[in-house]
C-alpha cells in the first residue's frame, strides 16, 4: 500500500500579519490580537471593556467577530469594518448587506460607507460629518475603509449591486433558499457532533468552537438518539426563556436572587463585566471548574437557575448574562421568534416560517423606528427644523388674538431681529435668529419679547416679517454650540412644532394668497400697458442703442484705425 503523504503545515506568524489598528476605534497603539485561528483583528483593551493587564494575559480570547451579535451562535457573515457579525439564521432580520462571499456591512457601517462613496458632508440627521479630518472618528473610519476596500477587492458598484439584490430578495416570499439552509444546518450539525464528542485531549480551539453548540443541545456519542433533558432541567430552561423572565429594576429576578445568595447588594446597577467577575469568583470559591477541562464550569443549583444549563464554558458567562439585563430584554424577545420548534410537520413548518417572517418584519420596523428616535437626544439646528418653530411679526400678531395661549405657543420658539437690538454689532449678518425666553404685555397693549442671549426687551413691532437665511441659521447653531443658548431637544421641538402647526400653516397660506394677488395685479397692469396703442407705438419708435466699452480710450481707437487696412 502506498503511504499517505503528510500534509504540509504552514506556520503563520500572527504578529506580522495582524492589523496595526484597533478594529473598534480604528486607531493605533498597544493592541491585543484575537486568539481565534486565522483572525488578524486587533483591539485596544479599553475599547472592549478590559484593563491594561489584558495585553499580557495568556488566557485564550476570541473577539466578538466570531459570534452572532443577535443570538451569540457561531457567525457566518462578517462586517468588513466593525466587529458585528451574524449567523445564517439572523442575517435577514439584522439588515446585513452581503457584498462579497460571506463579508459585507452591518446597517450602521453601510450608512457611513454610502456617505463616503457619495461624497456627502451631512448625514440623514443633518449633522456635519468630516471624513477628511484624521483626528475624528469619521476620518479614521474612512482611512480604514479604503484600506479594507483595496485588500478585499470590491468597489462601489459591488455595494450598489448588493443593495439591489437585497431589495429584490426582500420582495420575495420566504427567507433563505432551502438548499443553502439545508447546507448550513448540515454543517452546523456536523460541527455539533465533532465538538461535543471531543475527548479530554481536545485542544483549546476546539473547546471554544464547541461552546455555542453545547448551549443548544447535542447528540450522544453513538449518534443514534438525542439527549432528553430531565424534567427539572426542562423547568429551568422554560424559566430561562426570555418571555418568562421577570425583571426587578435593572436585572431579572433570577439574577437578583443570585446576587442576594452571595450577599451582594443589587441597589446599584452592575455592568456585564462586573457580573461576570462575580460569577467567576463564585465558581472558584465553590470549586465548580471541571476537573479535566479546566475552562468548563459544572453548574450547581444556583448557576443552573441562572444559566439553565448543567455545564457551560467560562467564556460563555459574559454572553449568557446579557439576557438577564433589562436593556437586552427586547432583543431576547425578537430572537425567540427565530428559534421556535423545528419538529413540526412540513405544512406546519411552512406556516410557522411565514408567520415568523411577518412578526420579524413588524418587530424590525418597530426597532428601526425606536432606534431612529433615539439616535440623538438633541434636535439638529438646520433650516428645516427651525422653520417649524420660526415666528414672523405677522404670525405673532395673529397669536396675540388669543392671549391665554400666547405665552405657551411663543416661549421656546425663534424670531428674527436686527443684530443691533441684541447688542451684537460684530456679526456679518444684519439680522439674527434668537430664542424667545419670555413675553411681557404692558398696560398700553404693547407686547415685548424676552430674548435668550440679551437682557433687553424687544417690541414685537421690531421683529422681522421675512424669512431667515441659511447663514443666520448657521450663526444660531454656533451660538448654541458655544453654550450661549440652550440646545433644543427633539421632544421639546416636536411638541412645539405640533402646537404651532395650524397657526404656521394659516399664516403661510395668507402670505401666499397676498403674494399671488400682488403678482396678478402686476400682470394685469403690465398687460394693459402692452395692449395700449400709444404704449405699443412708443416701444416701436424707440431705437436700440449700442453701449461703448468705457475701458477703450481715444488713443486706442486711433491705433486700431491706423493698423486697419
Amino acid at each position: 500500500m502506498k503511504s499517505k503523504s503528510k500534509k504540509r503545515i504552514v506556520v503563520v506568524n500572527k504578529e506580522e500579519n495582524s492589523e496595526n489598528w484597533c478594529f473598534v476605534c480604528k486607531d493605533g497603539g498597544d493592541l491585543r490580537i484575537c486568539d481565534r485561528k486565522d483572525c488578524v483583528k486587533s483591539y485596544h483593551p479599553e475599547c472592549i471593556g478590559k484593563d491594561d493587564s489584558f495585553l499580557e494575559s495568556d488566557k485564550y480570547w476570541a473577539c466578538a467577530w466570531h459570534s452572532c451579535f443577535r443570538c451569540r451562535r457561531s457567525s457566518n457573515f462578517h462586517c468588513y469594518t466593525c466587529s458585528n457579525s451574524v449567523c445564517h439564521r439572523c442575517v435577514r432580520p439584522s439588515d446585513f448587506l452581503q457584498v462579497k462571499e460571506r463579508n459585507g456591512f452591518c446597517s450602521v457601517c453601510l450608512r457611513l460607507v454610502l456617505l463616503i462613496e457619495e461624497n456627502k458632508d451631512y448625514d440623514s440627521d443633518g449633522e456635519k460629518v468630516d471624513f477628511m479630518d484624521r483626528e475624528t472618528c469619521e476620518g479614521l473610519y474612512m482611512e480604514y475603509y479604503l484600506i479594507i476596500k483595496e485588500q478585499e477587492g470590491f468597489g462601489v458598484n459591488d455595494i450598489f449591486a448588493a443593495k439591489d439584490r437585497k431589495e429584490k430578495d426582500n420582495n420575495r416570499s420566504g427567507s433563505i433558499s432551502e438548499e443553502f439552509e439545508d447546507k448550513e444546518d448540515s454543517h452546523t450539525d456536523d460541527d455539533t457532533d465533532e465538538h461535543v464528542n471531543d475527548d479530554d485531549n481536545a485542544t483549546d480551539d476546539d473547546d471554544d468552537e464547541s461552546e455555542d453548540d453545547e448551549a443548544y443541545g447535542s447528540k450522544k456519542k453513538g449518534g443514534a438518539k438525542e439527549n432528553k433533558p430531565s424534567e427539572k432541567m426542562s423547568v429551568i430552561k422554560n424559566a430561562m426563556n426570555s418571555n418568562h423572565l421577570e425583571f426587578d429594576g435593572w436585572g431579572s429576578n433570577v439574577l437578583m436572587d443570585f446576587l442576594k445568595s452571595i450577599d451582594k447588594s443589587s441597589s446599584e446597577k452592575l455592568s456585564q463585566n462586573e457580573l461576570t467577575s462575580l460569577v467567576i469568583q463564585y465558581v472558584k470559591a465553590k470549586s465548580l471548574f471541571h476537573p479535566k477541562k479546566k475552562r468548563m464550569i459544572l453548574c450547581d443549583e444556583r448557576l443552573q437557575l441562572l444559566f439553565g444549563r448543567k455545564m457551560i464554558s467560562k467564556l460563555q458567562v459574559y454572553d449568557l448574562l446579557e439576557t438577564h439585563l433589562f436593556e437586552d430584554k427586547d432583543d431576547s424577545e425578537d430572537e425567540e421568534l427565530e428559534y421556535e420548534s423545528e419538529d413540526n410537520d412540513s405544512d406546519d413548518v411552512i406556516e410557522t416560517k411565514r408567520q415568523r417572517k411577518l412578526d420579524s418584519e413588524k418587530n424590525t420596523q418597530k426597532k428601526v423606528a425606536k432606534t431612529t428616535a433615539l439616535q440623538s437626544l438633541f434636535a439638529s439646528i438646520i433650516v428645516e427644523n427651525m422653520k417649524l418653530v420660526y415666528l414672523r411679526r405677522s404670525l405673532l400678531h395673529d397669536l396675540l388674538r388669543d392671549p391665554e395661549s400666547f405665552e405657551e405657543k411663543v416661549i421656546g420658539c425663534y424670531a428674527r431681529v436686527k443684530s443691533s437690538l441684541c447688542g451684537n454689532n460684530h456679526t456679518e449678518n444684519m439680522h439674527r435668529l434668537v430664542q424667545i425666553k419670555g413675553v411681557k404685555i404692558v398696560s398700553n397693549g404693547e407686547s415685548y419679547l424676552l430674548l435668550g442671549d440679551t437682557p433687553d426687551e424687544v417690541c414685537i413691532c421690531l421683529v422681522s416679517d421675512e424669512n431667515f437665511s441659511a447663514e443666520e441659521c448657521e450663526e444660531l447653531k454656533q451660538t448654541i454650540q458655544a453654550g450661549q443658548l440652550e440646545r433644543p431637544t427633539v421632544k421639546d421641538l416636536q411638541r412645539k412644532a405640533e402646537i404651532l402647526h395650524k397657526d404656521l400653516t394659516n399664516n403661510w397660506i395668507s402670505k401666499e394668497i397676498a403674494l399671488l394677488n400682488n403678482l396678478i395685479d402686476r400682470y394685469l397692469e403690465r398687460r394693459r400697458k402692452l395692449q395700449n396703442p400709444t404704449e405699443k407705438l412708443k416701444l416701436l419708435e424707440t431705437l436700440p442703442t449700442v453701449i461703448p466699452d468705457p475701458e477703450v480710450t481715444d488713443t486706442t481707437c486711433d491705433s486700431l484705425e491706423s493698423t486697419s487696412p
